[in-house]
Formats: structure tokens, sequence, C-alpha cells
């Protein structure tokens, strides 16, 4: 397996080491949200918005105790809002919305052959393909991989749950999903990564932090030039970033269909990245600054 090798890395398991626990109250889930979002002036443009979900305690509904769950927006001054509960039986996790409806969100339980439903959009069975496991926490953990689910090509999606976290779509993709006319970060929705009690337990490998914000025109958020520069533009075997004094923490190359192509770690200072390996054509460079800013520029390989 792998694509799920990327997930995790795994490590000396602890004999006080517990299952992570999707109904933990501690726990934290952020969202990556991308979505092509084009202007005139850059019509390949994606932007990129992410969401954090968290717990608000517990409550008792009934006889039974739920965790109160909410989502907040990581761009702006937006305060979190409720979006429902979720209790865990044994290896069930159940989700009641804020109508009071209750349904299945996750079994754990699940086996090779089994299928779930997901609602509209997909409106269909997704069936289990494999179950394997990587190590969280110090604690193996299932991972429950899905056939891919193929509406009508390009429109898809591949489906992983990780035991106690969730699908790595996010906490709440098999109750609110949504179709991907191609599953890059032109067109996505990706769990960055997973904390409980603020402590970091999984990160997707894509992604340099839990929070990114792309924002096209919004200075605060995305960055105007900040002092960062890219050179010769066009290239060929380097390319040149400055930071304008600015202590740059990352700088991703994505082609024109969004994927990832290089990730290169910064010092502060001006930064020479080799590109002999990528072929000619157009890319997004994004410049990932310490204070939390992204600037993006285009680039053309020769």
């Amino acid at each position: 397996m792998k694509f799920l090798l990327l997930f995790g890395m795994l490590l000396a398991l602890h004999a006080h080491a517990q299952l992570v626990q999707f109904a933990d109250t501690t726990a934290q889930w952020y969202v990556a949200d991308t979505y092509p979002n084009g202007s005139m002036q850059d019509p390949g443009f994606t932007e990129t918005l992410t969401t954090a979900y968290a717990y608000d305690g517990d409550t008792l509904l009934g006889l039974d105790q739920w965790s109160l769950m909410q989502s907040a927006p990581q761009a702006g001054s937006a305060l979190p809002s409720t979006i429902g509960f979720a209790r865990a039986v044994g290896d069930v996790v159940l989700f009641r919305d804020t109508l009071g409806v209750i349904d299945t969100l996750y079994d754990f339980s699940l086996l090779p052959g089994d299928s779930v439903f997901y609602p509209e959009p997909i409106g269909g069975y997704v069936r289990v393909e494999e179950v394997s496991s990587i190590v969280v926490a110090g604690v193996a953990h299932r991972v429950i991989a899905f056939e891919p689910f193929l509406e009508q090509v390009p429109s898809f999606f591949v489906e992983r749950w990780i035991e106690g976290i969730g699908s790595v779509h996010g906490p709440l993709f098999p109750r609110y999903p949504r179709n991907f006319e191609t599953e890059v970060p032109g067109d996505s929705l990706r769990l960055t990564c997973f904390k409980r009690n603020d402590v970091l337990l999984w990160t997707h490998p894509d992604y340099p932090d839990c929070v990114t914000n792309i924002i096209q025109g919004t200075d605060d958020l995305s960055g105007s030039d900040r002092g960062i520069s890219i050179w010769p533009n066009p290239g060929a075997q380097e390319l040149l970033v400055g930071s304008g004094g600015m202590p740059i923490a990352s700088v991703l190359l994505c082609d024109a269909q969004g994927s990832v192509v290089l990730q290169h770690t910064a010092p502060q200072g001006s930064n020479t990245i080799n590109t002999s390996a990528l072929a000619s054509g157009l890319y997004t460079v994004r410049v990932f600054v310490r204070d939390g800013s992204i600037v993006t520029r285009s680039w053309i390989k020769h």
C-alpha cells in the first residue's frame, strides 16, 4: 500500500499508549478546501481555505453523552459555529446534526467487500477494497481503503478512513461528501493534520502546515509581494527565490494541474532550487513565509 505509507510512519509501540478516539473532546482536525477561483489576470488560480473542526465539551442528550463539534474558518475572524454532535459506541461513530437526525458516521469494523452508502452528491455505495494499519501515537490503527468511486470521468474520489481520526477528506466527509473533478490540489478537500490536546499526531505529506490559506488579491492572507521575488523567469535548470528579508519556511512548486511536483525547505535569505528534473511548462510557486502568509507566483520553465 504505497499510498498509505505516505500518511504515517511506523513508530515503536508503547505499552501505556491508547487508541486515538474520534470522540475525544481534545481532538482537532484541519481541512484544506482547494477549488478553482481564477480571474482574468490569473485564470488558472486555485483558492485554498482551511477550516478547523474541534469539540467544545460534552453534553447530555436524552440518556446519552455526546461531544459538541464546532467548525471555524482559519481565514478572517469568523467565530466557531456548531455543526452537530458525535458519539462513539465501540467501533461505530454516530453523528447527530443540529436538527436532531442521528446516523452512522463511521464503522471501523468494516472488512473488505463491505460497502458504505454516501449521500448526494455521491448518491451511491462505496466498497471497501483493503484494510491495513498505521501507527498513531504508538498504537496500530486500522486504515480502511475504499475502491475509487467513479461517477463519470474525470469526476471521482478515493476514500480512506483512519481509525479514530476519520476520512482523509475531513471528519464529516462521509456525511457531507462532494465530487471532485480531479483529486489534486487544484480541486480537493484534504485533512492536513490531526491533533489531540494540541499534540500533532498525523499530517498529510503534501502540506507543510496544518493551516494553508491562499486567497487571490487578499494581501493580509495570501500576502502581497512581501519583498519575495523569483528569477530567472522564464528559467530552466534552477529557480532562485529572494526573501527580501522575510523568513521563508518552505517553497512549493505545482504544475498546471495543481499537483505538487517539488517541495523545498528554505532557510532565510536567497534560495536556489534545482528545477532540472521538471518538464517544460507553466508552474505555480507558493512561498510560505514564517509569519503565516503565502506569496503566490507564476513561473515558466523553458
